[in-house]
């Protein structure tokens, strides 16, 4: 662990470092001298830009000459300020004005409707033409997501909740997850057609990637609901007048000459998911022009969150000529098992270019996260980091980095080890898993009440499941070999059964697989259905009904899977099988100790219907499994694959010899 005095230079080489790479910094106020954080702080005639963060502090970089600085936030008037860099640090504290709307003259009557409603028609109205472009374009993303722990028991079902790994300062307060990330987003029919991430840092898992993805954020007021578990309507949907009611606050003339209307949204019904709060029109386009309004969880069906807040800033891109979304903060309060969390994510959207159709590859791939990205220094954030760092974060990753660093070495995973591997006395029905972190191995006994079963077939059956894996790689998570060992013992058949497996997993990209299994086991007779063997010992125990029609085999078997590409799956298995009839051996019973139970060859309408009539076989299945067009994130870590719109098709046809195997042995 890093000392006390380190551990303040760190924080301290930290500021410094931030303060050298940048070309303006400040603080923005209000008039009362109160930090407004999350300001827009840009360049203007550009889509190159910055943000204040939770304090208010800003940090800027820029080229040599002349720049208007443009500061806004919603509910201020826009300020500029032009300056002229010559290379030396320049401090520039902003104190903006409160933005004034006023109503016109208007004669109000019982009868005349509210002036809101005719501003939100033309707007819904425009929506299309507002929506951005039918040609496709890409832009930067920059996204800082946090999850913060308010309040943390003691406890939680008599159990100590600890820490957190660090997380829990000693008021049971503290960062749990803190993330950032850079990605490009391709977009076409402005629908996110992929994200490329090139950097990603969480705090305390230089190995890990944030989940806090732009396009996953990009919640477009265009649209007419988008989901948060439950479908939000957009106060400018096509039936938005049906869920909304709608005040006009007023209208202001900024800077720009631009007209911005005010306008309070209202639920006809509350429970409805819609917002509350307010939008803000542009009069000449009717396009929006800021957004600030929250969401009860109860109104998503999502109970677990208290409020959950949206607020966004558009501007007119020049290079898009079109209304674009430039900033949004994305909040949530929240509350499970007596801890309170609050959340934000926020997005910085810059550098908006028009691109070439084709230049979109491979749109399977919605998520690309890049080699390396996981691995920039802190000087790389440093220099590209729009939204300066609080010193409750940057101090909250050199101590979770220094704790991961601690966790990783090899006395604190052998000593980790040493403790959870002591054989405990609640091991005896639960099960046993050992580990050797710092190598990567991992072995596990299965609880021995998993293995202790009921049928008519072997009685009272004992047994024990094994397990052993390991991971080849040191930073990798990709191959990994596999062994497991069962045997079991039927007290009435008096019969021991016993099946081994060996499986090496390779390939991050197309997820191959081989494997061999060998041994003894009972299989069920039809193959396509798996009965449920708890409900039917129960059948058994006491009602004496058993549908459980079971053959004995001894088997070889070896199988390969592996991705050919992202929609077909091949997979293959080659088994040598010799199958014999078994009969019931146990007539017990909790109940009914008089009736006997059906014969195992019988399907409940006829007897000896069900006999194993082909001894030995060889049977060889392969095919493909199709999924049209699936959905996909590629990562260093491998591929996820996350779906289709279209059906799964599989085509795996069996080919089966029957008594090859003893013809062999008797030509032999």
């Amino acid at each position: 662990m890093i000392t006390k005095n380190s551990y303040i230079l760190s924080l301290l080489f930290v500021f410094f470092s931030n303060e050298i790479s940048s070309q303006v910094i400040g603080n923005v106020v209000n008039e009362n001298l109160e930090v407004i954080p999350y300001v827009n702080v840009y360049l203007e005639g550009t889509t190159i830009g910055t943000s204040s963060n939770d304090l208010g502090h800003y940090e800027l970089n820029l080229t040599k000459g002349p720049h208007t600085v443009v500061f806004q936030q919603i509910g201020y008037e826009k300020f500029r300020k032009l300056i002229n860099y010559n290379g030396e640090l320049i401090k520039l504290d902003v104190k903006l004005k409160d933005a004034i709307y006023a109503l016109d003259a208007l004669e109000f009557i019982s009868s005349r409707e509210d002036p809101a409603y005719t501003i939100i028609r033309k707007a819904i109205e425009r929506k299309k033409m507002n929506e951005v472009p039918k040609f496709n374009y890409n832009c930067q993303a920059y996204t800082k997501g946090l999850l913060k722990v308010l309040s943390a028991p003691e406890k939680i079902f008599g159990q100590k909740v600890g820490t957190l790994a660090g997380s829990l300062d000693t008021t049971r307060r503290g960062i749990l997850y803190l993330s950032e990330a850079e990605s490009i987003l391709q977009f076409s029919d402005n629908e996110v057609m992929k994200e490329t991430m090139i950097s990603s840092r969480v705090a305390g898992n230089d190995r890990g990637f944030s989940f806090n993805r732009a396009s996953a954020l990009n919640f477009n007021l265009y649209r007419n609901s988008f989901s948060l578990g439950r479908g939000i309507i957009s106060p400018i949907a096509d039936f938005a007048l049906s869920h909304y009611k709608y005040r006009l606050i007023g209208s202001n003339k900024n800077q720009d000459g631009l007209i911005i209307n005010k306008i309070q949204m209202i639920p006809r019904v509350k429970s409805d998911p819609v917002w509350t709060g307010y939008i803000y029109i542009e009069d000449s386009t009717y396009a929006v022009y800021e957004f600030d309004a929250f969401i009860l969880g109860s109104q998503i069906k999502q109970n677990a969150f208290d409020s959950i807040f949206l607020t966004q800033n558009h501007f007119f891109n020049n290079n898009l000529n079109v209304w674009s979304l430039r900033n949004q903060l994305f909040r949530f309060n929240a509350g499970v098992f007596k801890f309170k969390f609050a959340g934000k994510f926020l997005v910085n959207f810059s550098n908006f270019e028009i691109e070439d159709k084709h230049k979109i590859n491979n749109q399977q791939e919605v998520l690309e996260i890049l080699n390396g990205s996981n691995k920039k220094s802190s000087i790389y954030w440093d220099s590209i980091r729009p939204v300066p760092l609080t010193l409750e974060e940057s101090s909250n990753y050199i101590k979770k980095d220094s704790i991961k660093l601690y966790k990783e070495s090899k006395s604190y995973q052998d000593s980790m080890d040493h403790i959870s591997n002591k054989l405990q006395i609640g091991n005896l029905l639960l099960g046993y898993e050992w580990s050797n972190s710092n190598r990567r191995k991992y072995c596990g006994i299965e609880s021995p009440i998993n293995s202790i079963y009921f049928n008519p077939i072997q009685g009272l059956v004992v047994g024990l499941k094994t397990s052993y894996s390991k991971y080849l790689d040191i930073f990798e998570w990709t191959r990994k070999l596999s062994y497991s060992f069962n045997i079991e013992y039927g007290i009435s058949d008096l019969t021991w059964r016993s099946s081994a497996g060996l499986n090496y997993k390779y390939d991050k990209i197309k997820s191959k697989n081989i494997g061999l299994r060998f041994g003894r086991e009972l299989k069920e007779y039809n193959s396509t259905i798996k009965t449920n063997e708890v409900i039917n010992q129960l059948y058994s125990l006491f009602l004496k009904n058993n549908v459980l029609k079971l053959y004995n085999q001894d088997f070889v078997e070896l199988d390969y899977g592996g991705d050919i590409n992202y929609s077909i799956r091949l997979i293959s298995k080659l088994g040598f099988v010799t199958r014999t009839n078994i009969v019931n051996r146990s007539n017990y019973s909790i109940r009914l100790k008089g009736k006997s139970y059906e014969s195992n060859s019988s399907n409940g309408y006829q007897d000896s219907i069900l006999l194993v009539r082909h001894k030995s076989l060889i049977q060889f299945e392969g095919g493909i499994i199709l999924t049209p067009f699936n959905r996909v994130w590629k990562s260093p870590d491998g591929i996820q694959k996350i779906g289709s719109s279209w059906p799964v098709i599989n085509f795996l046809p069996v080919i089966t010899y029957y008594d090859q195997i003893r013809r062999l042995l008797i030509h032999s």
